[in-house]
């Protein structure tokens, strides 16, 4: 189960994840894998494809961002929906996942030999932009009903279960220290990769990080950024050389 967060923290709107994914039903793919790199896979089945390592389990929408958690192909049908809908925010994404979700699971169930466990095994968390600054989401698959989605305030994570309870509070409380300094845009790209890093040690996770951040710059303009890297070689970065690294998107 991936690593994966959503925050609103000040003026920056979050997310980060894992690049671990599970290869169950893949031939040619050890049965989880980070590499930082594509990972082209061929199924039971015959289906011939590439997970890509860009964006692996992170999107941009609109303004906001979202990640994933559990089945990696459910997941990123969700996330592309979500992008293509611009839905970035609770209601949209409420909306879109009722309207849609049901059609995009079906294309799977009919295409792919996955069975339920790795179908409906779905989370999803966002942020969106907002003007107040508050407020994340968290949408989870249920067979029967599809997907719920749940506000919460200003933070969301998910942790694989093998990362033990402390761990999980040092490093939110670690998390939340370092971003009461108010770093700027790479300090807080640096604490992210550190939370992310914390469950490095457990199976479940990896220790490549992607990183999506958006702020307002004035009262109409956003800055967005994507980043991505070894949660080590992140740590020893000075401002200049991350800003020198991370991709500026179209807000």
């Amino acid at each position: 189960m991936t690593t994966c967060f959503v925050a609103q923290i000040g003026p920056f709107c979050l997310a980060a994840a894992d690049t671990r994914i599970s290869a169950e039903g893949s031939t040619g793919l050890p049965s989880s894998i980070w590499d930082a790199a594509d990972l082209p896979f061929t199924t039971d089945a015959g289906h011939v494809g590439t997970i890509p390592y860009r964006f692996r389990k992170i999107r941009k929408l609109d303004r906001g961002w979202a990640v994933i958690a559990g089945s990696f192909v459910t997941g990123d049908r969700m996330l592309n929906l979500l992008s293509r809908e611009e839905a970035a925010s609770a209601n949209q994404a409420s909306e879109i996942l009722t309207r849609r979700a049901s059609e995009e699971i079906a294309v799977l169930e009919s295409s792919t030999s996955l069975d339920s466990a790795q179908i409906y095994t779905s989370f999803l968390l966002g942020v969106p932009a907002t003007v107040d600054r508050t407020g994340v989401w968290c949408a989870q698959l249920d067979r029967t009903t599809g997907y719920t989605v749940t506000e919460l305030p200003n933070f969301a994570i998910n942790w694989p279960l093998s990362v033990p309870t402390t761990l999980r509070e040092e490093a939110q409380q670690a998390f939340a220290a370092s971003l009461s300094l108010m770093p700027g845009a790479a300090g807080v790209i640096r604490a992210a990769a550190a939370l992310i890093g914390a469950a490095r040690s457990v199976p479940d996770s990896s220790p490549i990080v992607q990183i999506g951040l958006t702020w307002q710059s004035s009262p109409t303009d956003y800055q967005a950024r994507y980043f991505h890297g070894h949660i080590d070689e992140i740590a020893g970065m000075t401002n200049d050389e991350i800003a020198s690294r991370w991709e500026t998107l179209q807000p």
